[in-house]
């Protein structure tokens, strides 16, 4: 299949669909990168591919990330806090979704995947559990939810490898 190619526009109207409250986070490394916050302390940032000029990039070029940060202090933002991803192990849930026919669809599904374990999961001591894929032999690739700072309460959140 072909790389679609789109605008800025369009990419902000396909966010609008999901979770009408997006927030632009700016231009990152290059492209307009948003954040739809899941509740007060995790949201999703999505990284659009979307360069400067408000089109997305040739062809082939990159894909659409997604993956989940939370809300942290910074004393330099105007705001008081920042967004940072919530694991920044190896290990931590990233997705990509290729610019091929359908990609807002295969995007609504992965907000929704990707809201659905962080309320599965919720707070342990706290603080959002981490959200990781596992990388021993028997469970290679399955998510999983535990705490950070006790390392307990720990939960499957797939049933199987996770693609």
């Amino acid at each position: 299949m072909p790389t679609e190619i789109f605008s800025r526009e369009q990419f902000e109207a396909a966010l609008e669909h999901i979770n009408p409250n997006y927030i632009l986070q700016g231009v990152i490394s290059g492209e307009y990168q948003y954040l739809l916050p899941i509740d007060d302390e995790v949201g999703i940032t999505i990284r659009s591919t979307v360069l400067r000029h408000g089109w997305s990039a040739d062809t082939g070029e990159n894909s659409i990330r997604i993956w989940l940060s939370e809300k942290i202090p910074d004393d330099f933002a105007e705001s008081g806090y920042s967004w940072s991803p919530l694991s920044g192990r190896q290990n931590a849930v990233a997705r990509w979704i290729t610019r091929e026919s359908g990609w807002p669809t295969r995007l609504t599904k992965l907000v929704n995947t990707l809201t659905e374990w962080r309320v599965q999961s919720g707070n342990c001591c706290n603080v959002p559990k981490l959200i990781l894929q596992a990388k021993t032999t028997t469970n290679q690739g399955r998510v999983f939810a535990k705490c950070r700072v006790c390392g307990k309460s720990f939960s499957w959140l797939t049933n199987k490898k996770s693609s």
